[in-house]
């Protein structure tokens, strides 16, 4: 699991980023994002994929393009 923020006051930037791997129902492996302003609810996707092998690729490659626009894994936040 990984959580990111982007805080930018000067231009009333408050986002959260989620980013998790868990299996389905089914079996199979999902990458589930969910983002979103501070204090509200967010949206949520859930991208199906194959092996866990497949979902940390994804995720990786999420948290990595997370990470160039700005968003950070504060110490406080596990």
């Amino acid at each position: 699991m990984w959580v990111g923020y982007r805080i930018d006051p000067s231009k009333n930037m408050y986002r959260w980023y989620h980013v998790d791997i868990a299996p389905d129902l089914w079996g199979e492996w999902a990458v589930w994002t969910a983002w979103g302003r501070l204090g509200q609810r967010g949206r949520l996707r859930v991208l199906p994929v194959g092996t866990f092998a497949e979902a940390q690729a994804v995720a990786d490659r999420i948290i990595t393009k997370k990470k160039q626009r700005g968003y950070r894994h504060p110490g406080w936040c596990h």
